[in-house]
């Protein structure tokens, strides 16, 4: 019995270091910031748009957020707000 406990947990060690590889090198995590300049970018355009945000909000590429919107033609952005600690961390 304790044989087969060891075995059994061997081959799920085996299955669990070799499936994650399969799936992760197929898979590209997109983050909601990407999703929204995609998809739903009509619900700002026009529009005065303040930025809830700190110094963690980036895209994929590591590119800061705030200067993603600010650089965009469609979106006027006029405000940002952040945590007591500020926007960049520094406060």
């Amino acid at each position: 019995m304790q044989k087969a406990m060891v075995i059994f947990v061997a081959a799920l060690l085996c299955v669990s270091i070799i499936l994650p590889a399969k799936v992760s090198a197929a898979a590209r995590v997109r983050l909601g910031n990407e999703v929204f300049l995609e998809r739903h970018l009509d619900l700002v355009k026009g529009k005065r748009v303040g930025l809830v945000t700190n110094q963690t909000g980036v895209n994929g590429e590591g590119k800061s957020i705030i200067d993603i919107f600010a650089a965009h033609p469609e979106i006027n952005l006029v405000a940002l707000f952040g945590p007591e600690h500020g926007i960049d961390g520094q406060a």
